[in-house]
């Protein structure tokens, strides 16, 4: 995937790829695919992070008030709060790199502060054996097929690794950048979640009262330290890097709804009146209402309109959780998924067309690029088959698992705008190869 955001920057990102890779016949199915893809998938992630924020919210009130336990429609109100509070940065548009930059120090640090006092203070540690013991699992499926949904779920963690396209365009040097921001922040994910999960699992005491607590983490953290304040003091660390990095994925989303909706195509409309038949030239843009939202702020120099519509979509979206967790949890799986087929598709158009369909660009892989998209086609049929099948056994309508109905309905929907709309008036974006290739 690098390879290719090195040899096309644009804020569209793979929704442009798949019309500049594909056949022309299937270009402009492709890209308006892929594109609608990316913004939901995008939004919905964008809403469980702030869903998490609520929770730890909650989760640290009931530590430290265990009579409390919050009702849906107060983490509700504190998802609106959270979404209230991470966006009000961008109205401060030129800080908001800085914001970003603070949320990557900050996350470092809480970890090395998390990691240094696990050491420090742990009460207990369990034999090494205990980390690849097997029979532990409470899934009810075999220990195989429960390491494979672990992997899945772990997903999430990377899920928007290669968000960083959608602001190439106003980066420095992005053929160069994209490629080690997105290397990097795998082996930083790698490092830090490998070595804590290690650090946690041999100092922790009791595994099924992690399992059953309203916040696993906080558990396991307080198990291992021992002390409460210090434990709470941690968590309130760990609520504030969450919400510093929300701004980024606030500008992201804005980003991929503004890029779908600023690339018009023109076609000709005909209104019949009483007496003739007028036929007019008109825009017609990626997502409807697109010459609204493809508005930049003259001042504040961000897609307002558009970051506006992903703020409301997530209001809109958290009454979910007022009628069923189960559901809006996977809705927010189903995204996982949906941003991983957004990323494979134009590996998978590359993979049937050649790599030497790509122009000159900073990052060459040669053969390994064939192995990373096969890899990759591979992959993202077994995530999706792992994704759709139930967490637990045995299954309950309570704790089934939801993903293949969203997943059918939401392609079936961008399938019927398509077939309306799109089919006939959508032409794809209108390149503009001076930015994207010399940028």
């Amino acid at each position: 995937m690098g390879s290719i955001l090195t040899s096309y920057q644009s804020s569209g990102g793979q929704y442009h790829f798949c019309f500049i890779l594909s056949p022309p016949g299937s270009r402009k199915y492709a890209a308006y695919l892929v594109g609608w893809i990316t913004m939901i998938a995008w939004w919905i992630v964008t809403c469980s992070g702030i869903s998490l924020a609520a929770l730890v919210l909650n989760g640290i009130v009931n530590f430290w008030h265990p009579e409390y336990v919050g009702n849906q429609w107060q983490t509700y109100l504190i998802y609106l709060a959270v979404s209230v509070v991470t966006i009000l940065p961008l109205l401060y548009s030129s800080k908001v790199f800085a914001i970003s930059q603070a949320s990557l120090y900050l996350s470092i640090a809480g970890y090395l502060i998390v990691f240094i006092v696990a050491l420090a203070m742990h009460k207990h540690r369990q034999p090494a054996e205990f980390l690849v013991q097997s029979g532990l699992g409470t899934s009810g499926w075999s220990d195989g097929t429960g390491w494979l949904l672990s992997i899945s779920n772990a997903m999430y963690a990377y899920g928007g690794v290669a968000g960083v396209v959608h602001i190439s365009e106003e980066m420095p040097q992005p053929r160069r950048r994209i490629p080690q921001v997105m290397l990097l922040t795998m082996i930083i994910g790698l490092v830090t979640a490998l070595s804590l999960f290690i650090v946690l699992m041999l100092f922790s005491i009791d595994m099924d009262a992690v399992k059953n607590s309203p916040l696993p983490s906080l558990e396991l953290i307080y198990q291992v330290i021992g002390n409460r304040e210090v434990t709470l003091g941690l968590f309130v660390m760990l609520l504030v890097i969450y919400c510093v990095a929300l701004p980024a994925q606030w500008v992201t989303c804005g980003r991929i709804a503004w890029a779908l909706a600023r690339d018009v195509s023109s076609t000709w409309k005909s209104i019949y009146t009483k007496y003739q038949m007028l036929i007019f030239p008109y825009k017609q843009h990626g997502v409807p209402f697109g010459e609204y939202f493809s508005k930049i702020h003259p001042k504040l120099q961000f897609p307002v309109n558009a970051t506006i519509a992903a703020f409301i979509f997530t209001w809109i979206y958290g009454l979910l959780y007022l009628v069923s967790t189960t559901a809006f949890n996977s809705i927010v799986t189903s995204a996982v998924l949906f941003l991983n087929i957004s990323y494979t598709v134009p590996q998978g158009i590359l993979l049937v067309r050649g790599r030497k369909c790509l122009p000159d660009r900073y990052l060459k892989l040669g053969w390994l690029g064939y192995f990373c998209n096969i890899f990759s086609v591979l992959w993202i049929i077994l995530l999706g088959v792992l994704i759709c099948m139930p967490p637990n056994l045995p299954v309950s309508l309570g704790s089934m698992n939801y993903t293949p109905v969203i997943l059918v309905g939401i392609f079936t929907i961008i399938n019927i705008i398509w077939i309306v709309s799109g089919r006939k008036r959508f032409d794809g974006p209108q390149i503009d190869w001076d930015t994207i290739l010399n940028v």
